[in-house]
């Protein structure tokens, strides 16, 4: 009956170790080594991520340093990507595809809204889901929102688009504005009235005392520019 607790003793001590080496094992292949490269460059993409990394064909069961990485020029985003797995006693790489998908919060309006309201942060709500089932051109952040004016009938709880919202018109039709002409060494304002309706940036007609029209780009309240506004 003595001789058996040596031997019980024995394995007790191996199976932990087993499992250390299984563990280790695990963290090698090359999904883990690619699902934990897109874990920590893909925090910025929302509250919560999900990352499915497709199974490779063949594993290096004699490479014992694997390293993760991204393609040149890859930007990290939802959707699907790919990611390289190279063994560093092997001559060449292998590539593994991999599908991200993030949730989080957005803004949608309470109801619905007609053309023409200048949306307010009480006409909003918060609402959580897949940000990259989104459509392109989704506004997420309130702040993208607040202050813009429908341009035609918004629904509710739908995602608000960019193409959807316009910002205030700094210039009305009819509306006396400056219109400037300056470059080096010289700057010129003459007055006139706009022709066109036009928010920052946008190109607009003005018709001068002398009935001469001159289009020029908004640049602030009444201001009208000759020149295009230089992009920073």
């Amino acid at each position: 009956m003595h001789r058996a607790f040596p031997i019980t003793l024995t394995l007790l001590t191996v199976i932990p170790l087993l499992s250390e080496a299984k563990a280790t094992h695990d963290e090698q292949k090359p999904e883990t080594m690619a699902h934990r490269l897109l874990a920590e460059r893909t925090t910025h993409l929302g509250e919560r991520v999900e990352i499915q990394v497709q199974k490779g064909a063949r594993h290096w069961d004699q490479c014992h340093a694997l390293s993760a990485f991204l393609p040149e020029n890859s930007t990290v985003q939802w959707g699907r990507m790919t990611v390289g797995i190279r063994c560093l006693n092997a001559p060449h790489t292998r590539y593994l595809q991999a599908l991200i998908r993030a949730f989080g919060h957005y803004w949608v309006p309470r109801e619905n809204l007609p053309a023409g309201t200048e949306l307010t942060a009480a006409m909003l709500k918060r609402v959580e889901g897949e940000l990259s089932a989104l459509p392109r051109g989704a506004l997420r952040e309130r702040s993208q929102i607040i202050g813009k004016i429908a341009s035609r009938p918004l629904r509710s709880s739908r995602v608000l688009q960019r193409h959807q919202l316009k910002s205030r018109p700094l210039v009305s039709r009819r509306q006396p504005v400056t219109l400037i002409a300056s470059g080096q060494g010289f700057h010129i304002a003459r007055e006139g009235l706009a022709m066109d309706e036009g928010t920052e940036g946008e190109k607009v007609r003005v018709r001068l005392h002398n009935r001469k029209i001159l289009s020029g780009y908004v640049t602030g309240p009444s201001l009208v520019n000759i020149h295009p506004p230089t992009v920073p």
